[in-house]
């Protein structure tokens, strides 16, 4: 119930509303996965099985895709990447 009546009582409300949500928002961000961006200047329109760089660029979270990525003789020589903050 919301106590739209009462400024008081309103205020609290708002304050409790703004604080779960902000504790949402941290749970939220602290269980994704964290996303990378992976650059290839070399070759900008490679394609591997599920993977395809956009004018050298290809951005994922999913675990599987990064090490495929990694897991590349070329990466550190001409693949590089870096992680994406949400």
């Amino acid at each position: 119930m919301v106590p739209y009546k009462d400024p008081e009582a309103r205020r609290q409300y708002d304050r409790d509303y703004k604080k779960r949500c902000r504790a949402q928002e941290a749970i939220n961000k602290a269980t994704l996965t964290p996303r990378k961006a992976y650059l290839w200047f070399q070759r900008p329109h490679q394609r591997w099985a599920g993977i395809a760089f956009v004018d050298g660029w290809f951005i994922t979270a999913d675990p599987e895709k990064q090490a495929t990525i990694e897991a590349n003789e070329l990466y550190g020589k001409e693949i590089f990447s870096w992680r994406v903050e949400p």
